[in-house]
């Protein structure tokens, strides 16, 4: 008997996001619908995070975002290679991670 949950229909948003998205995208949560930047990744709560509580400018290092999409990339490798998680989602969790690993200084993406 296999620990693993049956596999469920898969739903990927056809929506622009990430390095070079333009414009917004609605992302909702238990609150509600919000507009978030096309660029960036997060989702609703986060949004509204930055939009009600603006308590500081600090970021996180470059190179802890570059470890996290190492981390994710290889996740998501090894998950789709055990049949743990579906090629197409793992081509969108692999697609992004790139984006992440390659930031530059310059990469809003990451910021």
């Amino acid at each position: 008997m296999s620990d693993v949950a049956p596999a469920t229909t898969l739903w990927l948003r056809a929506v622009p996001i990430g390095t070079g998205a333009t414009g917004t995208r609605v992302e909702t949560d238990s609150l509600g619908s919000i507009e978030v930047p096309a660029e960036h990744y997060w989702g609703a709560q986060t949004q509204r995070s930055l939009r009600h509580f603006p308590i500081g400018e600090d970021r996180m290092p470059k190179a802890v975002y570059h470890a996290y999409g190492y981390v994710k990339k290889a996740a998501a490798l090894v998950n789709a290679d055990t049949g743990h998680l579906d090629g197409t989602l793992a081509l969108a969790i692999t697609t992004a991670a790139d984006e992440v690993i390659g930031c530059t200084e310059t990469c809003s993406t990451c910021a």
